[in-house]
């Protein structure tokens, strides 16, 4: 039994890890503490990302409205009238679908990152 003992000091004194350096805990430790940190940056950022985009999208139909409105009374011609019109809607249409583009990435990473 006492060599049982003995042969399992030996073989846990083997065992003993080194750290790679003196402050490695406190570097893990930062470096997660830095993790939560950006964690709640991004998720600071993404509530910004959103809120910007709904106000960019009703500031965007008010001034395509304002547009339309200032081309029905200053052009009188009908086609002109209608192409500038479809012209600012593709042109909104466009914008707001690249930026739903950007928020539905934003939304995936945040699933990704379990943030």
């Amino acid at each position: 039994m006492e060599e049982n003992k003995d042969k399992f000091k030996e073989i846990m004194s083997m065992a003993k890890v080194e750290l790679p350096f003196e402050d490695f805990d406190s570097k893990v430790m930062a470096e997660i503490h830095k993790i939560e940190v950006d964690k709640q940056s991004i998720s600071k950022t993404r509530k910004y990302a959103l809120l910007s985009f709904f106000f960019g999208a009703l500031f965007g139909l008010g001034m395509n409205y304002l547009f339309m409105e200032l081309i029905s009374t200053k052009i009188t011609d009908a086609t002109v009238k209608n192409y500038l019109m479809i012209l600012s809607q593709m042109i909104y249409v466009i914008l707001f679908a690249l930026l739903i583009d950007k928020i539905l990435k934003l939304r995936r990473f945040k699933k990704e990152a379990n943030i």
